[in-house]
């Protein structure tokens, strides 16, 4: 019934006709947002193919497109899905198009190398409840499975810096540009292995070296001036890693973001994260962003305390295909 096309999402993608089909789809089914047009959904687009690598598998019956799904290739062996995916012609039947392109796009993944897969559902609003509960149910029936909830916090910055304790005299200040990539990932490993994130904590041992390994996989995507890594002799033990926003020229995301277990409960995570968005006032950003696991309590506190403020849920998905 179904005829499928997978390719990568790139120049060659006939973004109008997308970005059409898009629009046409979302006003017809009422989640259009208010300040969506077709221009601005082309932009979008634009944007994330310029951001970012992604596949695009296409689902027609005859010659007519019926369904799109988008997915983000954040490593060599993960994938990442967010935004309301797939985007489904009303006028069909949404459950089974829907079904069908999840599986399908399993089939393409295997195939490509990919692990591990992972779809996001931010819950900005009433509607999107519902909204959830009926695409969750598309990519349970596909054999994903419930990660964790994240809670997205902004804080707007000001001129006024943090004041901060100073750190101990053996730790050291460094650059991204100073630390090897196989030191930062060793110590992201460490750290995340032993505290609260549940989002790590669910994967298995192989899973966890490779998240590790890929977190830094875009290294040249961190921000060199407002990237933090401190070190203790020659072990990195903290970092507090940005990078500019996909969307906003001044707004940059907070992550990683981490201290090794025994220097926790003594400040240093505060005066990283303050000196930090010091780094950020002088370099005249004007929003930082980050996402963290409700599970893990410290690291919602601390960032409560520094003046953040949580936008909004998102519930996490994955799928692990070995």
């Amino acid at each position: 019934m179904f005829e499928f096309k997978f390719e990568k999402f790139d120049k060659n993608t006939d973004i109008y006709n997308l970005a059409d089909f898009t629009f046409r789809t979302l006003k017809n089914n009422g989640t259009l947002e208010d300040n969506q047009t077709i221009d601005t959904i082309r932009e979008e687009l634009e944007k994330l193919m310029h951001d970012l690598d992604f596949y695009i598998l296409y689902a027609y019956i005859g010659d007519k497109l019926v369904g799109y799904l988008l997915q983000a290739l954040i490593s060599h062996t993960e994938i990442l899905i967010w935004d309301w995916q797939p985007v489904i012609l009303e006028n069909t039947n949404i459950d089974m198009v829907a079904s069908e392109i999840i599986r399908k796009s399993l089939v393409y993944s295997k195939q490509e190398g990919i692990k591990r897969i992972e779809v996001c559902f931010p819950i900005m609003k009433d509607q999107d409840r519902q909204r959830y509960l009926k695409f969750v149910s598309w990519y349970e029936s596909s054999g994903f499975h419930h990660v964790h909830e994240e809670a997205e916090m902004k804080l707007s910055l000001s001129s006024k810096k943090f004041d901060f304790i100073p750190f101990p005299k053996n730790i050291e200040i460094k650059s991204i540009k100073d630390v090897s990539i196989k030191d930062l990932s060793n110590s992201y490993y460490n750290i995340f292995n032993d505290s609260k994130d549940a989002m790590f904590l669910e994967m298995n041992e192989t899973q966890k070296r490779t998240a590790a390994k890929n977190m830094f996989f875009s290294s040249k995507n961190y921000n060199k001036d407002t990237s933090v890594i401190l070190t203790e002799g020659n072990r990195v033990v903290g970092f507090s890693m940005t990078k500019s926003s996909t969307f906003a020229s001044k707004e940059i995301t907070l992550s990683p973001f981490g201290i090794a277990p025994h220097l926790r409960n003594k400040g240093l995570g505060k005066s990283m994260l303050f000196f930090c968005l010091n780094k950020l006032i002088e370099n005249h950003f004007s929003t930082i962003n980050l996402d963290v696991s409700v599970e893990n309590q410290p690291a919602y506190k601390l960032y409560l305390k520094a003046g953040f403020q949580k936008i909004y849920s998102t519930f996490i998905l994955a799928y692990d295909s070995e």
